[in-house]
């Protein structure tokens, strides 16, 4: 307080920080998350601005920081490690937006949550994981249907000609829904992002906007996990699909598959950060059996027992059918894995016992089919409402929703 400085200091081997982006060798200062105590008292974990490197870029006294080292992929980025020992920084270098220390070292908050709302950063990273996945499927899509178009494979009975390979089922089958899941991103984000612009905009006019933060993390926490493992798992259907030439190096595929394996634990490790969305649908389902009403991402479970008895006839559409099927499936297994919580909570066990050991996984498969079921009814909503699609490009849009809803459908229902 005497010298109107903070000490920024890294007490232990684990409170080293470890993995930022540009952290290694290039940046001079760096936004630090850090435990804040003030003449001791505790004010839980706040922002700071800390100079690591002088204008001569070695690194302050104090600051120990490198490298992380080689990676399975994306060694482009210098991902890096920082110790702190008795650093000073300015009293200043605090980002003081909802909280603040005097000179005197008096803290003030604008609210016990208020550090909640800097959280929408890092969900803006996950969100932007999210649509950048919609490139990266697009690029896989694109080699491999391009492939299959121009390499030829035994004679047709009928032509006497060598067939196309995209003509085999096989073919089809692992290389169409890469359209579709492409699509299904780039057009759900249109809809998530009106969420995030919404957010941002009731910050600009200092409003506390929890219940929109918490529908986007809930949100982000299982769209990146679906989008990342999903693209794992096309990226090797395409290097088959593409015979030896997918996998040489000249064809691109490995180079991709490569560069996504880090996003699977990058910004938050998927099976990790899933569980959110996991926890929130199981605090929904408890609302649902107080008889509480749902809003927002969770509405249509409002009328779940209606959801699991509506017959394709009283559909209007494809559309409307495949994602009543999603929804469907989001229902009866949240009755599932929260009945199942339930009674083992009667039993007498405690509820961390419970989620860790009897039902983690039964919620992650759920998040994952919220997650599928979301995404989907986004982008069939988005078909009508996007300035980018045409009375042209609209049903061949639809039409790879489709086939990747049926795809899913066969091989996960």
């Amino acid at each position: 307080v005497t010298t109107r400085e903070f000490i920024i200091h890294s007490p232990t081997v684990s409170s080293i920080k470890f993995w930022p982006g540009g952290l290694g060798k290039l940046s001079n200062h760096a936004v630090v998350q850090a435990q804040l105590y003030v003449n001791g008292k505790h004010h839980g974990v706040q922002t700071f601005i800390v100079k690591i490197r002088d204008e001569e870029h070695i690194p302050c006294e104090g600051i120990h920081v490198g490298d992380i080292g080689s990676k399975f992929g994306f060694n482009s980025e210098d991902n890096g490690f920082i110790k702190f020992t008795n650093y000073r920084i300015p009293r200043d270098n605090l980002l003081s937006r909802y909280v603040q220390v005097a000179e005197d070292g008096t803290f003030t908050s604008a609210s016990s949550d208020a550090i909640k709302l800097g959280y929408g950063n890092m969900l803006y990273l996950r969100l932007m994981i999210f649509f950048g996945r919609s490139v990266q499927f697009s690029r896989l899509a694109t080699i491999g249907i391009r492939y299959s178009i121009v390499r030829r494979q035994f004679k047709d009975s009928e032509t006497g000609e060598e067939r196309q390979i995209l003509d085999y089922q096989t073919q089809q089958y692992r290389l169409f829904p890469l359209l579709g899941i492409s699509y299904a991103i780039r057009l759900a984000y249109i809809e998530i992002n009106k969420k995030y612009k919404s957010y941002e905009q009731q910050l600009f006019e200092d409003k506390r906007p929890f219940g929109l933060l918490k529908e986007i993390h809930t949100l982000c926490s299982c769209l990146k996990p679906l989008v990342t493992w999903r693209m794992r798992k096309f990226g090797e259907y395409v290097k088959q699909c593409c015979g030896g030439h997918g996998f040489l190096n000249v064809s691109g595929i490995h180079r991709i598959i490569k560069s996504e394996e880090g996003l699977v634990t990058a910004e938050g490790t998927n099976l990790v950060i899933i569980q959110q969305t996991g926890k929130y649908l199981l605090e929904e389902a408890q609302k649902l059996e107080r008889g509480e009403k749902l809003s927002g991402i969770t509405e249509f479970l409002n009328s779940s027992s209606v959801l699991l008895t509506k017959k394709a006839s009283s559909f209007s559409s494809i559309n409307e059918i495949l994602v009543n099927a999603f929804e469907k499936r989001v229902a009866f297994y949240l009755e599932y894995a929260a009945g199942k919580f339930k009674r083992f909570v009667e039993k007498g066990l405690d509820v961390q016992t419970v989620w860790n050991e009897k039902t983690q996984q039964d919620f992650i498969d759920l998040s994952m089919y919220f997650a599928d079921a979301y995404m989907l009814k986004s982008a069939f909503k988005q078909l009508y409402e996007c300035e980018f699609l045409n009375d042209t490009t609209r049903p061949v849009v639809e039409k790879m929703l489709q086939v990747y809803a049926i795809y899913c459908i066969m091989e996960e229902m």
